[in-house]
């Protein structure tokens, strides 16, 4: 599958951090700045971005619906709806907007409301709430129908975020693995006095602390100190660590050996990290 994304080159900081969502969830996506070189004719570029494209999704916003550019896209991926060449076209309401006729039928993910700023010069939503939306949207891009589904509606209207539909769900990320040098010297320096004295499920020498990328709070949800954190190897076994923390690096998972062992991971490298929403288990692979 792949996404063709449609949207005004002003709201430039939320695409790039979309199409990078997307494709941490293995979803392609065609972006005009990643496939547009010097000399290039616009209009078979876009024809033939469109012909290989699955979905089209379109960001509404005050400077997209003004576009003659987007509604030029957009008639387009209309005409390749018809013709069946598209499967779907989603609206992605970013930013309050007159949204236009054609799409007033569609149910759209609405992020109207959703406070955002700048975080290391890389735009981020305040709240969780973008997350959950993230996630109606990645089922309907994967779903084969033609438009967002009415059973997603409760996820996309911020009802029941995280219902019955998602136990099973799993979602997949590229972090690189590593360990501790010292568990030790982490649980020393890095846990705090009082989350040391709430934890009471083993003594701390038997600690197993597992380090967490703040990006996987959105899927795992909010876990304390101490709670278990499953591990599955390639045969479905379980090995059990314990949560540490979440770190605010988002490009890595800290382990200890005996965990790194079990899964067969021998070398510092990026994995395949799936997190099964359900169970709450991780399960590592090669790339």
């Amino acid at each position: 599958m792949k996404v063709f994304i449609s949207h005004s080159s002003k709201d430039k900081p939320f695409v790039r951090k979309l199409k990078k969502d997307l494709e941490l969830n293995y979803i392609d996506s065609w972006l005009d700045e990643d496939e547009l070189l010097p000399g290039d004719s616009l209009m078979n570029k876009l024809s033939t971005a469109l012909k290989d494209s699955t979905h089209f999704m379109i960001v509404l916003s005050p400077n997209s619906v003004e576009s003659d550019w987007v509604n030029y896209e957009l008639d387009n991926a209309l005409k390749y709806v018809e013709e069946e060449t598209l499967s779907k076209i989603i609206p992605v309401h970013y930013r309050e907007c007159n949204i236009p006729e054609t799409l007033k039928p569609i149910l759209n993910i609405d992020l109207t409301k959703e406070t955002v700023y700048y975080r290391h010069g890389e735009l981020e939503f305040l709240g969780n709430n973008y997350y959950n939306l993230l996630k109606a949207l990645i089922r309907s891009i994967q779903s084969g129908s033609r438009e967002l589904l009415e059973t997603d509606k409760n996820d996309i209207t911020g009802e029941n975020a995280i219902n019955h539909k998602e136990q099973n769900e799993i979602f997949s990320f590229h972090y690189k693995v590593i360990g501790y040098k010292s568990v030790s010297n982490f649980i020393a320096n890095q846990v705090p006095d009082e989350a040391k004295e709430q934890y009471t499920k083993k003594s701390l020498e038997d600690f197993n602390p597992v380090l967490l990328p703040k990006q996987l709070e959105k899927f795992i949800g909010k876990i304390k100190f101490g709670e278990t954190i499953k591990f599955k190897n390639s045969h479905g076994d379980i090995i059990e660590g314990d949560f540490a923390k979440f770190s605010t690096s988002n490009n890595r998972i800290v382990i200890p050996l005996s965990i790194r062992n079990f899964l067969g991971i021998r070398e510092v490298k990026i994995y395949n990290i799936n997190i099964n929403t359900g169970d709450k288990s991780i399960s590592i692979k090669d790339i």
